[in-house]
């Protein structure tokens, strides 16, 4: 894990939205953070619901498919599931302070090969997430044999340099669902981080991300009675095809007298009726019977998910009691007390998906029966019949995570915002970015990070106190070495007369300003330009204002006043930024269309 970029720049291309009207249009609640990739499998984590009543979050995990209820009167059988998610949180809603995470890089074709010269957009970039103050850990375990259920809520914290402080063992209380869900008090979070941190903080308003979901549903059958002494095994020649036609009835090993009545198809496949065994003096045949055909799970959307299925037996060979050797059979292969024998070799072979009879064959020479015929006795232990379906998905295998969500206690969460990092950029390039172009010469190479937020990145109130109305997105940019950079970096943000018109703001007074972290407060930049002719906005971002700390550039303006009167918006939306904040008047920097993710 990498630590927090410093100096951060973020721009902020605002044109006055009442706050409102917009953020009442967008919120939702509860608000739902969805899995990248996702796909609509019971095996599927897809994603957590966020909902709260005031003083505790209502966390909730969502499959991709909600399985139907299950309905299991076997004593031999074991149902049980274990669901884990973390989530991302910026408590503070500011990104400048507290951990950063960036995926390893380079990890995508299209952002490990960008050439100098070639005009860049958003889908050249990765995701990022930064101000992660604390990441929050629920989990949920249930076996439905026994009806044991828990819940189990934790949280790594972080200083606000990027430090990690402390892990926390959170209260978790469940909540009556028809998913599960817990509630986490928000006072005991913000005591745990004021703990950890010695910083008090209330948390009212919050970003959030899914940064890590694991999912794991296991099924097992097995028999009451599973040692079956002194079986004689029949003769048979079997083609190993999962058609039940050259068996003879002869063959079969056991009727399960106790069969499960489980009501839905994915656990059926992994319950058996009955077992056969045979021999043609090279291998050892099983057939299972199934309840349905086994399914063989795909999920193309993320090759995340995994299923692990085995029949898992033990041979007695010379009948004494003592279990000679243990197979454990899988699609791909098997394991014979503990060594690793893939299938279609001269050991084992298998058909099992799609088939409600899947064959197994083991040669007798790797079970220590080499020469051994038809009409042997052998003793049998049925194990179990396992089936495991999980699906883990994290930052720490594949970088993926959804961009934030800023929710606000009480009214509900708008999703969007969210940093893109640009891997080892080193030439000219120009970059569009929304509304914005950037013109950077990098003669090293470095990272390059760009972002918007739909609500203040930073958690503050700078410009409406002084009358100026800023609106839209904010805007972030960064690198990772300014040393690397040729200075000035150039950037344009294009704005409509319709915006302008449509909030009453007045064109000829827009100010380009930035937030001084050392100062405080917001400072006029020194080298901007307005043509109210093109509408655009033209920023020569220098090295002193990047290194000032936390510079934010906003393009913002007053109401325009007639006859002593305010024209358009009264009250002017709050601005909460940090880095480089832009305010201009662009109402199509919606501020989260470029986190779309592509196909």
């Amino acid at each position: 894990m990498e630590k927090r970029l410093a100096p951060l720049v973020l721009l902020a291309i605002i044109l006055a939205l009442p706050a409102p009207a917009a953020t009442q249009a967008t919120l939702q609640k509860p608000a739902y953070i969805e899995e990248y990739p996702s796909s609509p499998s019971i095996i599927d984590l897809q994603g957590v619901w966020i909902d709260d009543n005031q003083t505790s979050l209502l966390l909730t995990i969502q499959l991709g498919a909600a399985p139907p209820p299950i309905q299991d009167n076997s004593p031999t059988s074991s149902i049980s599931y274990s669901r884990y998610a973390g989530l991302c949180l910026d408590l503070d809603n500011n990104i400048t302070s507290g951990y950063t995470w960036t995926p390893a890089l380079p990890r995508a074709s299209a952002a490990s090969t960008l050439q100098a010269g070639v005009v860049l957009t958003e889908a050249d970039a990765l995701p990022t997430l930064m101000g992660i103050d604390a990441i929050v850990y629920i989990e949920f375990d249930h076996d439905y044999a026994t009806g044991w259920t828990s819940v189990w809520a934790g949280a790594d914290i972080y200083n606000p340099d990027g430090t990690w402080a402390a892990s926390a063992t959170l209260q978790a209380t469940p909540v009556p669902a028809a998913q599960p869900t817990l509630a986490l008090n928000l006072t005991e979070l913000a005591q745990q981080y004021q703990q950890a941190t010695g910083i008090q903080l209330t948390i009212t308003t919050f970003k959030a991300a899914l940064c890590e979901a694991f999912n794991d549903e296991m099924f097992e059958d097995s028999l009451a009675n599973p040692t079956l002494a002194n079986v004689t095994i029949s003769s048979a020649t079997i083609t190993v095809d999962g058609d039940p036609s050259d068996w003879d009835p002869a063959a079969t090993l056991l009727t399960q007298d106790d069969p499960d009545t489980l009501d839905f198809t994915p656990i059926n496949d992994a319950n058996f009726t009955a077992i056969y065994v045979a021999t043609d003096n090279v291998s050892l045949f099983f057939r299972l019977d199934l309840e349905a055909p086994a399914i063989q799970y795909a999920d193309p959307a993320d090759n995340l998910a995994e299923v692990v299925r085995y029949f898992y037996v033990g041979l007695d060979i010379n009948n004494d009691g003592v279990v000679d050797y243990d197979l454990e059979m899988h699609p791909d292969g098997i394991f014979i007390n503990g060594q690793w024998f893939a299938a279609g070799g001269p050991v084992y072979n298998v058909s099992w998906y799609g088939t409600s009879t899947p064959e197994f064959a083991v040669n007798l020479s790797s079970i220590g029966l080499g020469g051994w015929t038809a009409g042997n006795n052998l003793s049998i232990t049925i194990y179990e019949l396992e089936l495991e379906t999980y699906e883990d998905y994290s930052w720490d295998y594949q970088a993926y995570y959804t961009p934030y969500l800023t929710y606000t206690i009480g009214l509900g969460g708008e999703p969007g915002s969210g940093v893109l990092v640009y891997p080892g950029l080193s030439g000219l390039f120009t970059i569009i970015f929304e509304d914005a172009e950037f013109g950077i010469n990098l003669p090293l190479a470095t990272n390059l990070y760009l972002g918007n937020f739909t609500s203040d990145p930073m958690g503050v109130d700078g410009l409406s106190p002084r009358g100026l109305v800023p609106f839209t997105s904010f805007y972030y940019f960064s690198v990772s070495d300014p040393a690397a950079v040729a200075w000035p970096i150039n950037i344009t943000i294009t704005y409509s007369d319709a915006t302008l018109e449509a909030l009453g703001l007045n064109e000829s007074r827009l100010k380009a300003l930035y937030y001084d972290k050392n100062a405080g407060a917001y400072l006029e930049l020194p080298s901007y330009t307005v043509n109210t002719t093109s509408n655009t906005v033209t920023i020569t971002l220098t090295q002193d204002v990047y290194m000032a700390g936390d510079p934010v550039v906003v393009l913002s303006a007053p109401p325009l006043v007639v006859g002593g009167k305010l024209v358009g918006p009264s009250k002017p939306s709050l601005l909460l930024v940090a880095g480089v904040v832009l305010l201009a008047a662009s109402a199509a920097l919606a501020g989260y269309g470029w986190w779309k993710r592509r196909a």
